[in-house]
């Protein structure tokens, strides 16, 4: 019987390292030899008993690379991948059956809620639904994309759900009739992400806005396209930013704070008839902001959820072009045994630490 070990969460910050079997491989099914897989900020949350507390115990890591291990003949098929090809895997699983996987919106599947990698209890068949492990199951309705070999491994885990979800975020705040003036708060890595997909699409000014002690991430941030940095707050960043626009204010606002306070501050620095891309999962939080001002701008407002496969080849593409260090997003590698202190790195629990992305390699 072969098996593999993979991090479990077992409570509120509770990590313990299990074994789990390997299972056998239908047509429609892989089997991957994780390689890298990075932890989200929802992964954080999940740790911190605030998000998923109904899934535990679950393997989190829906930002997946590795190989491929085992692949059945009907997925080989489809994707044009064999054994051993490096590939990227969406986070999400698609039905294939409902309205928005029929209309090509697979990232809101009816069911991919429940059918998610990183999300499921471990109770559930065959149980290594999650990426921080050494192998991962591909169920039928996975999405694969196979990575060229002259990508690192530290660019390739950023494909999906980092540089993947910034394509369609950025694609989306331009879908409107707006001008060239973009402002992204929150420089870590999907604000990062979305920096590189601003300067390709060629915003400019693009103003990335952060906190004083995001002094090297903010730095990092001109190697991806910034025009200009602050760490103003309040006041002062309304300020700064109307400095900049000459008065006018920014035509695209992304929030990439991960804060349940953030879409106010949005409303205050976009212009009038501008847009607002706001992607944050905040679990229960509660956002309050002051509708008037969605009203008297005529704002339009968005909420981008995950990315579908135009957006990740798109990213291939990108990290291909080497026009950008994305490797330098990494900044934390943690093996298996570590996860959970790579879960609190990636919190910003531990002092002396200043992480943009972490990822464990099992």
């Amino acid at each position: 019987m072969l098996t593999e070990r993979s991090a479990v969460l077992e409570g509120v910050r509770k990590v313990a390292i299990r074994e789990f079997q390997i299972p056998d491989i239908g047509a429609e099914e892989g089997l991957l030899k994780v390689e890298m897989a990075g932890v989200c900020g929802s992964d954080v949350k999940s740790y911190r008993g605030e998000f998923l507390l109904d899934k535990i115990p679950f393997i989190m890591g829906h930002e997946i690379f590795g190989h491929i291990e085992k692949i059945g003949k009907d997925v080989a098929m489809r994707y044009g991948v064999k054994e051993g090809d490096k590939v990227v895997v969406e986070g999400r699983i698609r039905c294939g059956n409902c309205y928005y996987c029929i209309s090509g919106k697979y990232n809101l599947c009816e069911k991919a809620i429940y059918h998610s990698y990183g999300s499921q209890p471990i109770e559930k068949p065959p149980h290594i639904w999650g990426a921080h492990g050494e192998y991962l199951y591909l169920a039928p309705g996975t999405m694969l994309h196979k990575v060229p070999e002259d990508v690192s491994a530290e660019a390739a885990v950023l494909v999906c759900a980092v540089l993947g979800n910034a394509v369609k975020w950025v694609q989306t705040g331009i879908q409107e009739p707006v001008g060239k003036t973009i402002a992204i708060l929150g420089p870590g890595a999907q604000g990062l992400a979305a920096t590189m997909v601003a300067s390709e699409a060629g915003f400019n000014p693009i103003i990335i806005a952060g906190l004083e002690s995001d002094s090297k991430r903010l730095d990092l941030s001109r190697s991806f396209g910034a025009t200009h940095t602050t760490w103003e707050q309040g006041a002062n960043l309304l300020e700064k930013i109307s400095e900049i626009t000459n008065g006018r204010m920014a035509d695209v606002v992304m929030d990439l704070t991960g804060s349940a306070n953030g879409l106010e501050t949005c409303l205050d620095l976009v212009r009038k008839l501008g847009v607002v891309v706001y992607p944050n999962i905040i679990g229960k939080k509660q956002a309050t902001i002051t509708p008037d001002k969605l009203v008297e701008k005529e704002l339009r407002l968005y909420g981008v959820f995950s990315r579908t496969f135009q957006h990740v080849q798109r990213a291939i593409d990108l990290i291909r072009s080497g026009k950008y260090p994305v490797e330098k997003m990494v900044t934390h590698i943690f093996p298996l045994e570590q996860a959970e202190q790579a879960y609190r790195v990636a919190g910003l629990e531990v002092k002396g630490e200043e992480p943009i992305k972490v990822v464990i390699r099992p």
